[in-house]
This record gives C-alpha cells, structure tokens and sequence, in this order.
C-alpha cells in the first residue's frame, strides 16, 4: 500500500532558546541584512517531536539501505563527474541524433512575404489547439495561414555554424510520416527527395544558423527527424543520443542534470508539469510560460536516467526546488522582486513542507529508474535546486524563496540556528530523502542505492553546518534517528579554483584595474611563455582564497563538518577553472590571443592536472566534477572568446587533434 506522507516536513518543535547570530554579510538584491551562524557552531539536538497522526503515516525507522558498488575508485582513479550543458538548440555539445529535440517546443508560425500575417508563439499555436497536447507536435497550420499563406517553422538548428563552419557543413535530412510539405527555411535550396522526406545542403562557407519550414500539414503528421546524412543509419537504428557525444560522457562515473533539467531557472512546482520522454520536445523551454500555464516543461526524468544507462554513468538529477508551491508562485512579482518572493515563503512554508508533490516527484523519479532499467548497485544522486546560497542572478530567487521558508520555520523553532534558507534547505532536502525512501519501497526498489544532496559554498564552512542542522532537526523532530537517517544525506560543495586577477592577490597586485591590466599586458609583450608557467604556478602554488592549496583545506573542513554530523562526503558538485576575465581585459585583444594560446598550451594542463591529483590524493573516495566541458573556443569576429565568460570549458570536438591544454591533462583521470 502506498504511504502518504504529507505530515512530513509539517511538524516542527518549539524550543526555548534563541540562536545566537551574527550579521556580517549583505543581499545585493535588496541591501537587506541576514543573520548567518558562526562557522564554528557545534550540532544541537532537540527531542519531543509529537507522533504521527496514524500509523500509516509512519516513515520506516531506517532508510532502505542497499549496497552502493558505483561510482567506485577500483580502477585507480577518482570519481569524476561531469556537468553536463542544457537541451537548447545554442549548445555544442549536439547530444541527440534528431536535432530537433534540442530546440525544445519552438514550432512557430509566420506568414509568407507581405502577407501580413502576425507570428505565432509555440504557446499562441497551444492555446488554439494547433499543437497536440501528447506529443506536442503541430497537427495543422493555423486559420488564416494554410493555402500558402503562411508557415510553421522549427526550432533552430547549426548555431554552432558561426564558430566552425566547417564542422557543420554538409547535408541534412529532414523526413517524416503523414501527409506534410516541408522546405528548408530562410529560402535556401531544398532537395525534394520524395513525399516524406527533403534534404537542405549547407556548404563550408555558410556560417548561419538554419530552420525547416511546414508549408502544408495534412492527416498523420508524425516522427518529424532532422540529421546529418552520415547519421541516418544510427537513427533508422534507434538511437537517440550522438555517439561523440555517449563517447565523451563515458569517460565519466558520474552525471549531473543540473542544466539539463533547467534548475536555476525553472518553476515546475508539480509533477504534473513535467513533460515525458513519449513528447517530441526535450528542450529545457519553457521554464515558465505564463500564456500557456499547462504546458509541460523540463527534460524528461526517463531521459536523463537513459542517457546515464546508455554512457554507463552514475545519475544525479536536481530535484526542482520549487516543489509543492501554492499558485500565485509565478506572478510577475516573484520575478523581479526578492522580497516579495522570500514573503512568500514565509507564508506558505506549511503548505509546502506537507504537500503531496515531493512524494510524487520522488514516485516518478523511482518509475524512471525502473523504465530505463537503472543498475541498482549504481549510487542515484538528487539534490534540491542548485546553490540555495548564491545571490547572484538568477539564484536569488530561489534563495530568498528558502530565505522565507526558513524564516517561517525558525518561527517554530527559536534553537533553529544559522542562515534561514540553508536550515530550510536541509529541513526540505531531509523531509525528500524520506518520501524518496518510501517511494522506492513501493516501488520494489528498496535495495537501490542513494543519497541525498546538500551543496554548499566551499569557503564558507557555516552555510553547510546550518543546511546539516536543519536536517538533522528534520529528523529528531519526527522521530526518526538522525544517526541512522543522516548518512543518507551527502554533503557536497565547489571546487572552483580562480583569483588570478584579483586586485589585492592576484599574480598582479594593484590600485586598479588599470594597473593590473598593464601588467598583464607588459608581461605579455616581454614573456608570452614565460607569463604561461607564471600563470600555473600561482594557481598551484599560491596563497590566494582560491588557489588550489586553500581549495584543498576548504575541502577538509567541509569533509570534517559532514562527518560531525554523522553525514557523507560526497565531493564536488561542480569545479575546475571559475577565471572568469575581467571586462577590461577582455577588452584587450592582445591579451585574448594570448589566453586562447595559454588554454591551448600545456601549462594550463598542469593546473588541472595539479587540481585533480590535490583533490584525490586528499580524499581519493570524494568526487572530482568538470563543469559543461564541450564549449567553442575560438575568438569571433567581434573579438568574443567564449572562455573568458566561461572558462569551464574544456574545448570543441575539432580544436586540436589532441585536444586542449586542459583536456589533455584530464585525460589520465578519466576512464578510457
């Protein structure tokens, strides 16, 4: 009989004392003073948690516990775990065969030439019921827009063009089953093969995006397939995924979802807003679209659980943390306003800690496991959202949101201590972990392997105690044993190294950006080599916040933190380089021409190099994590070179015959 636990997470204590805090940092969404516990605060304990209203209600007095034989460090190297890009027609890491399924739903109407047609939105095309609600393909073209009138259009397809033409050169076929006139879009050549099927031929020089244009929809309209020619075999085989991009991924133990799933942005809050892996659009878009609030959204849990089955991988997934929200969590105020989010919060904590959907999510997530044939010797990783602590844009919403709840829960419990959006975080995260355990016992998946996430800011050690302490609170105050239940909880946070170019520690010290670039600019013209090896040295070596040595003691405190609280060390949610370049360097062109030739060279090699075997020599049982690796890298016409934003990236598919700097030095890391 399925349990349903909607008391769980509902009952909280009322303790005596009040926490001691202090207020040493401030919101930049809203200059608003936070209260933050001393990094140095010990666990407390609370007891009294009154009883369940009936017994079925009762959660078992132990997780389900099942033995975990992977992600393992059996083959002499660490668990490495990639953070995979979102599903938008903009990534490069062309995941899936049919190209289509990364723009998502972005079918869209437009008139022909001076017809004097609007265009219509996916969402406009949904509400007139052009679009079929269980594939969300489009099953005519509008009133007013057939009789060659007008068209629906595809998403985008080859924006990668732009950067390495070459590379997406040649043909592409688009076919289909029904009755459908199709052409390829922005009046380029079509080759009519036959009824069902055109080709679109894009020479080397061609570096525009491209679109495949609907020109009649007729009975049957289905299976719409866009790809490379060279892939038709693949396709007509039934694979979904890109075999360079199954190839990449497998050399990992471990992926994570974060951007697949569209958690920094996404306000799915019910499972029944989730699209399936049955629909044609796996796009992360929408995340939210008020003009057709029934939409579905997200990328599908099966399809992330496929993709981790198909590269024989390790599955984390980000649970949304939007999570049993009540209506009116998308109004436009929430968007724009951290205050008015972090109210709401604090007035619906209740509703949200009793509602239904974080069992119901955690049903579906046990469902994939057992459609996909998840190993269940294979640890499943979930965490809630991503960076419940980062105010920066567009985390602050979701922090504030949790800032609210954790207000409202502290309310109840005045010896809650630390930050209110990470004791709210752990308290959810620990009330998830039970409604998971219960679904996989229904799900006869009781000997899965899993754990529980808590992601925290690396150097702030006090933003972890106060996401344990919430858990563990969770846990005494519905009579469960927190030593038992709280080694289901895994903590985990970023390492990151970076600070070359700050102003006061930096490889160049200085009053000023102004100084410091001229620095870097001198040393440049004097030394390009030499400036190469200065650059690694500083990072391997150095005393900065986040030079690799003070990475590695961050990382220990955290571990020993985990450990006071009877939790597990997981490792790194995400990590690598974060130089993210300064405007006004980026400004410099002799300075970007000499970056992309460091990226290139082995020197920045011996930087990740020295960051993966610091880590695992450490801790050779924690997780190592690369974020988004396939990005382009090169420099446009406009003087952009992409990792100075994000200088995660590893390198494109054709870079170097061996690849980049960075990725050559990760190779002995990861599995062959």
């Amino acid at each position: 009989m399925r349990r349903n636990f909607s008391w769980v997470g509902a009952v909280v204590l009322g303790l005596a004392a009040a926490c001691t805090a202090r207020s040493d940092y401030t919101d930049p969404t809203t200059s608003v003073q936070g209260a933050v516990s001393s990094p140095g605060d010990a666990p407390s304990s609370s007891s009294g948690a009154p009883s369940p209203s009936s017994s079925s209600d009762t959660p078992a007095s132990a997780p389900s516990s099942a033995s975990a034989t992977f992600p393992n460090t059996d083959d002499g190297k660490p668990i490495m775990q990639l953070g995979l890009d979102g599903i938008a027609y903009w990534s490069l890491e062309d995941k899936f065969l049919n190209l289509l399924q990364s723009s998502g739903y972005a079918w869209a109407a437009h008139g022909e030439w001076n017809s004097g047609l609007a265009d219509m939105s996916f969402a406009e095309l949904y509400n007139a019921g052009v679009i079929d609600k269980t594939t969300m393909l489009p099953t005519r073209l509008p009133a007013g827009y057939d009789g060659g009138k007008g068209f629906i259009a595809s998403g985008l397809f080859r924006f990668g063009a732009r950067y390495y033409p070459d590379y997406y050169a040649g043909t592409y076929v688009f076919d289909w089953q029904g009755d459908a006139d199709a052409r390829c879009g922005f009046g380029k050549p079509t080759v009519h093969v036959n009824a069902h099927r055109i080709e679109c031929v894009y020479p080397a020089n061609d570096t525009g995006w491209a679109r495949v244009e609907l020109t009649r929809i007729g009975a049957g309209f289905s299976n719409p397939r866009l790809y490379r020619k060279e892939d038709e075999a693949a396709i007509n085989a039934g694979e979904i995924f890109s075999p360079k991009y199954v190839a990449l991924l497998s050399q990992y133990k471990v992926l994570r979802m974060m951007d697949v799933a569209q958690t920094n942005t996404t306000w799915i809050r019910k499972v029944s807003e989730l699209s399936t892996k049955q629909m044609f659009g796996w796009g992360s878009n929408p995340a939210r679209n008020a003009d057709a609030p029934d939409l579905p959204r997200g990328a599908p849990l099966a399809l992330m659980v496929d993709l981790a089955v198909k590269t024989d991988t390790a599955l984390w997934i980000n649970v949304p943390p939007l999570l049993g929200a009540p209506d009116g969590i998308e109004d436009a105020q929430y968007q724009s306003d951290a205050l008015a989010i972090r109210a709401f919060g604090q007035a619906n904590f209740d509703a949200v800690a009793a509602s239904p959907e974080w069992r119901n999510y955690a049903d579906k997530v046990a469902a994939a496991l057992a459609s996909e044939n998840y190993p269940k010797n294979y640890t499943l990783y979930q965490e809630i959202g991503n960076e419940i602590w980062n105010f920066a844009n567009p985390f602050w919403r979701m922090t504030n949101y949790y800032w609210g709840m954790g207000d409202a829960l502290k309310a109840k419990n005045p010896d809650a201590s630390g930050e209110s959006f990470r004791y709210a975080l752990g308290w959810l995260t620990a009330n998830y972990a039970v409604q998971f355990d219960a679904a996989l016992r229904a799900a006869g998946r009781a000997d899965q392997a899993w754990t529980i996430v808590l992601a925290g800011q690396h150097v702030y050690l006090g933003r972890t105690t106060a996401a344990l302490q919430g858990a563990k609170d969770y846990f005494t105050a519905n009579g469960l044993d927190p030593a038992v239940w709280m080694k289901k909880i895994g903590v985990s946070t970023a390492t990151y190294y970076n600070g070359i170019y700050d102003l006061s520690t930096g490889l160049f010290p200085a009053a000023d950006d102004a100084a410091r670039d001229a620095q870097w600019l001198g040393a440049i013209a004097s030394d390009p080599v030499g400036l190469r090896k200065r650059f690694a040295d500083f990072m391997i070596s150095g005393t900065c916040k986040l030079c690799i040595p003070q990475i590695v003691a961050d990382r220990d405190a955290q571990k020993a933190e985990a450990e006071k609280f009877g939790a597990t060390f997981v490792g790194d949610y995400e990590g690598n380089s974060h130089l993210v370049v300064p405007s006004s360097l980026k400004a410099e062109p002799a300075f970007i021409a000499w970056l992309r030739d460091f990226l290139l060279s082995d020197e920045a090699g011996r930087i990740d190099a020295a960051w993966a075997e610091a880590l695992y020599s450490e801790d050779d049982k924690a997780m190592l994590a690369n974020f988004v690796s396939v990005g382009p890298f090169v420099i446009d016409a406009s003087g952009k070179f992409d990792p100075a934003d994000h200088p995660w990236i590893d390198g494109f598919w054709t870079d170097l015959p061996d690849g980049t700097g960075r990725n050559r030095a990760l190779k002995p890391f990861l599995r062959n």
